[in-house]
């Protein structure tokens, strides 16, 4: 009964204010925005290598602290220290995959799904060790300006998060259909035997799919560190949700991965204003969707289309 009457108040409420839905909305697709960036970076790595990376979420953590870093301790500005660690967060990923999980492209999934799950323990752990556990805050680089338009109003900042992604999602689908190393991604994705028969280096392919996986991780976690504190354990909530955006919109499915996490960050802003005590229920929206979308598309929103 509390529940019907809480809706029903808040419908009520939304019928005074409707612009308060519409103002939800365009904060939702700036949160969805990096999640959608964080899930591209997540179906890269599985849907070419077939290799789920518990530690995904550590290059969204490492992203924030080089953004963070940069700016403190070097007087970088926003806009160069953005780039210059998304850069140094892909070298990080060269590293980890020929270091950590190239040896175990020939064993059994489970291998490189445990030595990922090791390398987040051990990366959470020596930025623990190395810089504290305190969150740490990122200045907003547009000095907390807002556009205010009809009654709403939205932040530069929320903005630049989804003009990036936006930017980052066509980068890379121009990357893949038109570069040589794209096509040879794509090959290799669809079957690496034949692509091995090609002449293709599948190795190459590999490195390169998972310094890409790496930079979009990096890039949604200098957009979420802007947005949230920077902490060690700051990647792990994204990724959940990064997670859900690729099963939501489907496996394998990088168009599926940018719908996915659009939609749960719109579901989670819109849900706040539309369920009684909606902040305290904020994380279970995206899994309640993955539910539904699972009982209705069990591959997904997306799944099963041309990658």
């Amino acid at each position: 009964m509390s529940v019907t009457v809480g809706l029903t108040e808040t419908a009520v409420a939304l019928q005074a204010r409707p612009e308060l839905v519409v103002q939800q909305l365009l904060n939702g697709l700036s949160i969805g925005a990096v999640y959608a960036l964080i899930a591209i970076g997540l179906t890269l790595v599985f849907g070419i290598m077939d290799v789920i990376n518990f530690a995904h979420g550590e290059f969204v953590m490492l992203g924030g602290y080089a953004l963070f870093w940069l700016i403190t301790l070097f007087s970088v500005p926003f806009f160069p220290a953005m780039v210059v660690g998304v850069i140094l967060v892909g070298g990080f990923a060269v590293v980890v995959e020929r270091s950590v999980f190239r040896p175990l492209y020939d064993r059994p999934l489970l291998a490189p799904m445990m030595a990922s799950f090791g390398l987040l323990l051990v990366v959470q752990n020596g930025v623990s060790y190395l810089w504290g556990g305190r969150p740490r805050s990122i200045p907003d680089p547009f000095g907390n300006a807002v556009l205010s338009v009809e009654g709403l109003t939205v932040s530069y900042l929320r903005l630049f998060t989804v003009v990036v992604t936006a930017l980052m999602y066509l980068g890379l689908w121009a990357f893949l259909q038109y570069s040589v190393t794209g096509k040879a991604i794509r090959a290799t994705a669809q079957n690496e035997e034949a692509a091995l028969i090609r002449g293709i280096d599948t190795g190459r392919v590999n490195t390169v799919t998972f310094v890409l996986s790496g930079v979009f991780g990096a890039v949604g976690g200098v957009l979420y560190g802007t947005l949230f504190p920077v902490f060690p354990t700051m990647g792990l909530y994204p990724m959940l949700k990064a997670f859900a955006a690729i099963i939501i919109g489907g496996l394998g499915s990088v168009p599926g991965a940018l719908v996915g996490g659009l939609l749960i960050g719109v579901i989670e802003a819109v849900g706040i204003v539309l369920v009684e005590n909606g902040s305290q229920w904020r994380d279970a929206f995206a899994f309640l969707l993955l539910v539904v979308v699972l009982l209705v598309r069990p591959r997904g929103l997306l799944g099963g289309w041309d990658r």
